[in-house]
Order: structure tokens, then sequence, then C-alpha cells
């Protein structure tokens, strides 16, 4: 994660009866982190400069959704998984604000430095 310098890194987490949500602090995706997200064995982390660099991190996330949604400043999709297509896991489905469940909308709307 890519943090403005005088920032202290935080992570929060929402749990709630229709979705979990993860924010933090950082700047934001970056059109390479999206690439990163929607590849396979992709990753823009440098050895030992962050933890994780085999670019399958996100791809755990699918352990717990089948449909993981990234909202990350102009950034908004969505991976949906129903069944066994594998190419579910990379391609990304671009949502638009109203599709967005509103709790989640008011929360981040409330919250403007989170992504």
């Amino acid at each position: 994660n890519i943090y403005a310098p005088d920032v202290n890194p935080y992570l929060k987490l929402v749990i709630d009866h229709d979705y979990i949500l993860l924010s933090n602090n950082e700047r934001g995706l970056r059109a390479c982190d999206v690439s990163a997200i929607c590849s396979l064995a992709v990753s823009t982390k440098h050895l030992q400069e962050q933890i994780g660099e085999k670019g399958v991190g996100f791809k755990s996330v699918f352990a717990a959704s089948n449909q993981p949604t990234l909202i990350s400043h102009a950034w908004k999709f969505a991976f949906h998984v129903p069944g066994s297509d594998e190419m579910a896991y990379i391609t990304p489905r671009w949502i638009a604000d109203e599709t967005v469940l509103a709790r989640v909308r008011d929360r981040i709307a409330n919250e403007p430095l989170d992504t």
C-alpha cells in the first residue's frame, strides 16, 4: 500500500449483516494495481519492500466472497463468480454508484479519506 508521507496507516474492518467492509487511508488504487488484480501471477509489489509479490494475494478473497467489490476513489468494480467460470476471477465488472449498497455508499461518503 502507498501512503502519503504524513499519514499514519490504518485499516478499518466493518462487519455488517450484508457485507464486510475493509477500508484504509492509503492513496488508493493505481491503474497498474487494477491491472495486477485482474491478472494472474502479476504484481506491482517489489521484493522485500512489501509483503507479497507473487500476484495471488487478492485472489484469496474468493474464499470468503463470490462477489468481492473494490471501491477506491474513481475505481469501482466487482468480480462475480457464480460457478466454475475461471475467467470470472480476473474479469472485472465495472459498477455504477447506484449499484453499491446504500449503507456502504453512505459510509464511504461520510469517511472520504478511506479508500
